[in-house]
């Protein structure tokens, strides 16, 4: 009743002053009629009441208390699984400094130890909260009530919203860094690097879905309770203060991260500049004319065409498209086998050779092993029907494998060295031998004093079966002064049982065996041999030839089984030579014959030479058919291809040309060609060169007429180079971690002055 009270005597107040206003208009008024007043009176009255019920209802539509909770976003997962709302608040972030504000009302408080302010005696509907605190983002959001109950209840409810800001300093965060460049002078190839002082801002993208889903979007009602519920957050936005200046092309900036991934979106500065090219005016006062224009350059902005101006194109013409094809004899028996590569290594037997496919069958040969390689392989039948070169198969075996299974359990003490004598012993003391395993024959021995000093120790029974040193001790001896001490020196063990874990396959010798070295100094290796299984190539036994010694349980020996392996052959068909070569197409545009090049066929030795009639390859001369051919070889003309030069213009006038590729091949001086740009409508003719050649390349160029009216071209020419940075729209950041991003300002759009 009390509130009720409050908005009576608040509508009384409003009635009269509305009506002491209405009275003073009135009184201002020239004559009004009592009906005109009256009418005034009513419809403030009507205002007053419609003011009155609005107030009534707002106190009516229940309380919101606000818990504003802060964590740190840049290590907290927050939503990211959606079912786990608690899970925001692993990095609570105290003293922030949250002020809220709805209808006028404004609230301050400064977060505590839990990251948390609660604000009490709001009204429904949307409210206003920002988030401050030094070295972390400032962030502003508009959060409302998720309550499904828009009825007038008058009831207090409880509002719950987890607030991420994100960390500005300190490991939590990343380092983006890049070049920046521009092309400004299109007259060449190089772009340059943009003015010092160009600026970028790195911001956070609020309004990216993801973030949005992983940083402010809860999963469901937290509350079982209609009056306590999660807020909303409707909007988001946040301010890093984070700016980057280039510097000499580059720049650096520190943004802030997030464990899952933070959005860091770019706002990149505008530039303007004096961009200088080629003129394309045809007017023949504008020839190799150079310009600037005003070009404003931006990440948001309509990029212009860049003119062709004219240009150069030089070609090496050295003729091209005469074809050849070649008949050869039949093959059909192996006349040879090569080895392909060095013969492999540590074959320690001869290892067989097998030929496979090629279409005929009945082909074998031997190998010949010197010094652990193959060294060559023999035919000792050449077969038949054979319509390509076999393949050949090296096998010596492989995939056998043994281990140690026990030691000799034979291991005893050598020697012992006198570490300290020690002083002051008046009888020998007792020496004794501990540890070192689990001995079948303990060591035994007696000390030899000297001066009151230990000067030896007498084995008087090495022991057996230790398998590590003995540790010594020294007792009795009177009373010494100081202790002597000594070490014993341990034989270590020789090879007791060896067993096959493989048995290997394709075994057509023993292989060798190898019995890795003893760890104790003085030791003794251990050998032993392979026994094969010669129906199945498999290996079927080891037997020691020395058991060594020398060999500790700790430290095991190993085992390898090396046949030998590596060697690569290839099979030679019986070939015969080239018959004759047919002429298919006789090409145009030679300067000298070409160069016939024979390739391929099996064999060797083939050579021909072409006959050059106008420019066209009108004959072949077979000058030698070689020998073991198994099929057609390739026939080709080499003229030479690849040259590439770049032309040098001074006031219209071209005054060299730069060989930029020599290219390949080249049989004679090529055709030098000079075409502007364009075609008929470029700029530019007159000029004529020659071409030099050394070793099949072009290595220079004589220029015997600059012609006149050449214009260098635009780069780049059509299309405009539009702005484009490495990752885009916006960087996905990850603490700790370093990003490249590239910015290219492109080539800008010309302004009209």
């Amino acid at each position: 009743m009390k509130h009720k009270n409050n908005y009576r005597y608040l509508l009384i107040g409003m009635m009269i002053a509305l009506f002491g206003s209405a009275v003073v208009i009135s009184c201002k008024q020239d004559d009004p009629s009592l009906a005109e007043l009256r009418d005034d009176k009513i419809a403030y009255l009507q205002d007053s009441l419609r003011l009155s019920d609005s107030l009534h209802r707002v106190n009516q539509a229940g309380v919101v208390n606000y818990a504003m909770t802060v964590v740190s976003g840049s290590t907290s997962t927050l939503f990211k699984n959606n079912n786990d709302r608690t899970s925001g608040t692993a990095d609570l972030v105290e003293g922030a400094v949250i002020t809220i504000s709805q209808f006028g009302k404004v609230l301050r408080d400064t977060t505590d130890a839990s990251g948390m302010v609660v604000f009490n005696g709001f009204f429904r509907g949307a409210v206003n909260v920002v988030v401050a605190k030094t070295d972390f983002t400032t962030a502003s959001f508009v959060t409302a009530v998720n309550n499904s109950d828009p009825t007038e209840n008058g009831t207090i409810n409880f509002v719950g919203n987890i607030l991420p800001i994100f960390e500005l300093t300190g490991a939590n965060t990343a380092t983006i860094s890049g070049v920046a460049k521009i092309n400004t002078d299109l007259t060449n190839t190089t772009r340059e690097l943009v003015p010092d002082g160009t600026t970028l801002s790195a911001n956070i993208d609020a309004n990216d879905s993801d973030f949005a889903q992983q940083f402010l979007t809860p999963y469901g009602q937290f509350y079982s309770s209609d009056l306590i519920v999660d807020g909303i957050i409707l909007e988001a936005a946040y301010s890093t203060g984070v700016i980057g200046t280039v510097s000499g092309g580059a720049y650096t900036v520190t943004v802030p991260a997030a464990i899952d991934g933070l959005p860091i979106s770019f706002q990149y500065s505008d530039i303007a500049a004096d961009r200088k090219r080629f003129d394309d005016n045809d007017d023949v006062n504008s020839v190799n004319r150079t310009m600037t224009e005003r070009t404003l350059y931006g990440w948001d902005m309509s990029y212009t065409t860049i003119p062709a101006a004219g240009g150069v194109n030089i070609s090496f013409d050295g003729g091209s498209g005469a074809q050849a094809i070649s008949r050869i004899t039949q093959a059909g028996t192996v006349e040879s086998v090569a080895i392909t590569n060095d013969g492999g290594s540590n074959y320690s037997g001869t290892p067989a050779v097998q030929l496979v496919g090629g279409g005929g069958s009945g082909a074998t040969a031997t190998a010949v092993v010197t010094n652990g390689r193959v060294s060559s392989i023999n035919v000792t039948a050449k077969g038949s029907g054979y319509t390509s070169a076999p393949s050949v198969q090296i096998i010596s075996g492989s995939g056998a494998g043994a281990d140690v299974a026990t030691l000799g359990g034979d291991g005893k003490v050598l020697s012992i060295n006198i570490l300290n004598g020690g002083a002051g012993y008046t009888t020998a003391p007792t020496v004794a031998f501990i540890n070192g395993g689990t001995p079948t024959t303990v060591a035994t021995g007696t000390a030899n004093i000297s001066g009151g000093r230990v000067t030896s120790i007498t084995i008087t029974n090495p022991g057996k079966g230790y398998t590590s040193a003995p540790d010594i001790t020294l007792t009795g001896g009177g009373t010494p002064t100081t202790n002597a001490f000594a070490t014993a020196n341990f034989s270590g063990e020789s090879i007791g049982v060896v067993e096959i874990n493989s048995t290997g396959t394709d075994y057509t010798y023993a292989p060798k065996v190898t019995i890795s070295a003893p760890t104790v100094a003085g030791g003794v290796r251990a050998t032993a041999t392979v026994t094969v299984d010669a129906t199945s190539g498999t290996v079927n036994g080891i037997i020691l030839t020395n058991p060594g010694s020398g060999y500790e349980a700790a430290l095991p020996p190993s085992i390898t089984l090396d046949a030998g392996s590596g060697a690569t052959a290839d099979a030679q068909l019986t070939g015969g030579p080239v018959l004759g070569i047919d002429l298919t197409a006789q090409g145009e545009n030679y300067g000298t014959a070409p160069t016939v090049v024979i390739t391929g066929g099996g064999g060797t030795g083939a050579a021909a030479t072409a006959v050059l009639t106008a420019g066209h390859v009108t004959g072949i001369n077979l000058t030698n058919p070689g020998s073991g051919y198994t099929s057609e070889p390739t026939i080709s003309f080499l003229s030479g291809e690849g040259a590439q030069g770049v032309a040098t213009i001074v006031d219209g006038v071209i005054t060299g040309v730069r060989i930029t590729t020599g290219g390949s091949g080249y049989t004679g001086s090529p055709t030098v060609t000079i075409l502007p740009a364009g075609g008929l409508n470029g700029k530019g003719s007159g000029a004529t060169a020659t071409a030099a050649v050394a070793n099949g390349q072009v290595t220079g160029i004589t220029v015997t007429a600059g012609g006149s009216g050449y214009v260098a071209g635009n780069t780049p020419t059509g299309g405009p180079d539009g702005f484009n940075t490495t990752y885009g729209s916006s960087i996905w950041v990850k603490p700790g971690i370093k990003y490249v991003n590239d910015i290219y300002y492109g080539t800008g759009g010309a302004q009209q002055p």
